[in-house]
């Protein structure tokens, strides 16, 4: 006689959990942004860790700005244009307002969103590699 089959253990059905509810958290706070609700999902599940409390780890996270990260790297233009105004404009402004030498505004914002988003050479770099524990205001998305 075969046993019925078992259910995931307890660990994962929460993992499981928490990952709808950021999925459903992200898209909430970005609802013109268009990111499938499989690609958000890997692109968390790509940055808990394998070890300690997963879940406790994923509800740590930046969840809303790795929404608009994930929108950016597959290249939805609203989320690229979202992301400059609200972060890059801003924090360009104060550079070039504190450097009379440097590269004029717009060359920088373009530099930023290249060194965030753009892929360069066999790794990718920027957002897609981050962790997502610091907020975009705080620091790294």
């Amino acid at each position: 006689m075969s046993s019925p089959p078992s259910s995931p253990p307890a660990d994962a059905r929460e993992l499981a959990a928490a990952l709808a509810r950021a999925v459903s958290r992200g898209a909430a706070a970005w609802p013109g942004l268009e990111v499938a609700p499989a690609t958000f999902q890997a692109h968390l599940e790509a940055r808990v860790p394998g070890e300690g409390d997963r879940v406790a780890a994923l509800e740590a996270m930046a969840i809303e700005d790795l929404y608009l990260a994930c929108a950016c790297v597959h290249g939805d233009r609203r989320a690229i244009a979202a992301f400059t105004e609200r972060f890059v404009r801003v924090s360009v402004a104060a550079a070039v307002r504190s450097r009379r030498d440097g590269p004029a505004a717009d060359d920088m914002v373009q530099l930023v969103l290249e060194k965030l988003l753009a892929p360069r050479g066999s790794s990718r770099r920027g957002w897609p590699n981050s962790a997502g524990r610091a907020g975009c205001e705080r620091g790294s998305a």
